[in-house]
């Protein structure tokens, strides 16, 4: 009997000092990332403002030119994007703008019913500059049907006719069926570009600047670039619908203590946006909601954001680090959405648990590469890994994984 006793006295004792060295080497990790955030992640304010005088006066000139050639784009845009939510990594070097399109209140957002137009010449499906001659024109062959997330925009001519700026609309619609036309989201990126290139042109804005010439995406790009600091400024067209959740979203889930009730309110509140994604077809659109989801998110003194952005600044140096990322600051953040969603109390975010949150976000986002399935959180149906490059995210796997096994490899405060 001694003798198991004292095996178990060993046992205990052992057990206990595994414990003690797991907890000293997690206040060593939480003290590391806690250095590596203040050093590696955060922004330089002094730098930040700096970008700030550039980008925001030529914004403003930009958007209120554009809106006085074509009243049809809103001159007063929705900030988006990670500056906005406080989330950039380092520098300020991008800001995101949606421009929204004036006047749409009536419209109608369907995906069902064959569409009869086309692009006039066959083109390469992820194509990065148009040809000047490239045109939608009306076929006999429909269109496909809008896949999971997009959706057709229509309305009539006569009830766009009272609307400022709309007595023509040729330029941006199609015919889809007896007095009703649709607005088509590559001949809205069309016409946005050629009122950013006339911009260009006429003002007399700060600093060098160049347009990006991909128009495959939501956004178009403008770069300026002013003492040796380039900025690219991102303009997406966007109709500010404020969509009614609808019942196969499946938002906000049963049983979850994240977001509070009152953000869910605010957020059902203000509804869904769609922006011009594809060429044909709307997409849904929650930048706008996710603004507002994490607004004030660490007002209870967690460290939500913080460890977010360290992890934005492992995948960019080492796990993705490449011109096209497989993996992209979306995604990572809808990881995010899903961790703050499992885990909503301040005391799974706290200073003392860094290392465990990140390490846990990290092997969710692990599994999701392997299982070629990440659900986005607003739309769960939407699968953000679907059309991702299989051999690159394998790449990323790897790497992630080598992250885990050795993490003070990667967290170098040199």
């Amino acid at each position: 009997m001694a003798l198991i006793s004292n095996f178990a006295y060993f046992d205990l004792h052992r057990e206990r000092m595994a414990c003690d060295v797991h907890r000293e080497l997690q206040k060593d990790m939480d003290a590391l990332l806690n250095s590596y955030f203040h050093e590696n992640v955060q922004l330089s304010q002094n730098d930040a403002e700096k970008r700030r005088d550039i980008a925001f006066p030529n914004v403003e000139k930009i958007l209120a030119y554009i809106n006085d050639r074509d009243p049809r784009f809103g001159k007063v845009p929705s900030r988006v994007g990670s500056y906005w939510q406080g989330l950039k990594v380092k520098k300020a070097d991008e800001f995101d703008y949606s421009v929204i399109l004036e006047g749409l209140d009536n419209f109608h957002w369907i995906n069902s019913g064959p569409r009869y137009y086309n692009f006039n010449k066959p083109i390469d499906p992820d194509h990065q500059t148009i040809p000047q001659d490239l045109d939608v024109v009306m076929t006999s062959v429909p269109l496909p049907s809008p896949p999971k997330g997009y959706h057709y925009v229509s309305d009539s001519p006569n009830s766009l006719s009272s609307i400022k700026g709309w007595t023509d609309i040729s330029d941006l619609t199609r015919r889809s069926g007896p007095n009703k036309v649709d607005f088509i989201p590559f001949l809205v990126r069309r016409r946005l570009k050629q009122l950013l290139t006339e911009a260009k042109r006429d003002l007399n804005l700060r600093g060098e600047i160049r347009q990006s010439r991909k128009v495959n995406g939501p956004a178009l790009t403008m770069y300026f670039k002013v003492n040796d600091r380039e900025i690219g400024i991102d303009f997406a067209p966007v109709i500010r619908a404020h969509l009614p959740f609808p019942s196969w979203i499946n938002w906000p889930r049963a049983g979850v203590r994240w977001p509070s009730q009152e953000k869910i309110r605010e957020i059902k509140q203000f509804g869904i946006n769609l922006v011009a994604k594809k060429d044909f077809y709307w997409m849904l659109s929650f930048a706008e909601l996710e603004k507002m989801l994490v607004d004030k998110v660490d007002a209870d003194g967690g460290k939500r954001k913080e460890i977010h952005r360290i992890m934005k600044k492992l995948n960019g140096d080492f796990w993705c680090n490449t011109t096209k990322p497989v993996i992209s600051s979306y995604i990572l953040k809808n990881i995010w959405f899903w961790e703050m969603e499992s885990l909503p109390s301040a005391v799974d975010w706290a200073n003392d648990k860094i290392w465990i949150r990140l390490k846990s976000m990290t092997e969710r986002l692990l599994q999701c590469i392997n299982e070629r399935d990440l659900k986005q959180y607003f739309y769960p149906d939407f699968n953000l890994l679907k059309s991702k490059d299989i051999k690159e995210l394998d790449i990323a796997a790897i790497k992630i994984q080598q992250f885990l096994n050795d993490p003070l490899k990667f967290i170098d405060l040199q």
